[in-house]
């Protein structure tokens, strides 16, 4: 049997360090869940649909999705959401000029119904399952940019 692990986080200002992301959150964000499988358990399908079914229950339409471009499939992801009329924004954060690194893309996709919600997660979930950054929200109010941290 599958089992998945489903934990709802009150935010604080370092809640990103549990997603493996510097993340600097603001008041209006009050909760969020981390879905993950149980340890030791194979569970990627099981967990996409589980991940539908949370959303679907919790009926808080619209959804903002937010992933990486880490494997620089800019081109194809766009392809995709014009195709399918998709609303979609590419954010591009340029790192400082001493590190000479590529800039990072960041995608925001407006998830305006259920039915563009299970066609754009079927299309991009597999990201997740890579550790990129993939991130699902009720509110479009994520930005982007390139600091240095040390911890």
């Amino acid at each position: 049997m599958t089992r998945i692990w489903i934990e709802e986080y009150a935010v604080t200002g370092d809640l990103g360090r549990l997603f493996g992301h510097f993340l600097d959150m603001d008041e209006s964000i009050k909760t969020a869940y981390l879905i993950n499988p149980s340890d030791g358990d194979e569970c990627v399908s099981p967990t996409k649909k589980i991940l539908f079914e949370f959303l679907e229950h919790r009926n808080e339409i619209p959804l903002y999705l937010y992933f990486s471009d880490e494997y620089i499939l800019r081109e194809q992801h766009q392809q995709f959401f014009q195709q399918q009329n998709i609303d979609y924004t590419i954010q591009t954060v340029y790192p400082s000029r001493e590190h000479h690194l590529d800039p990072l893309l960041y995608f925001t996709v407006e998830l305006k119904n259920k039915e563009t919600l299970r066609r754009v997660v079927r299309e991009t979930y597999w990201l997740g399952e890579e550790y990129v950054f993939y991130v699902i929200s009720n509110n479009d109010n994520l930005k982007f940019i390139f600091e240095e941290r040390r911890h």
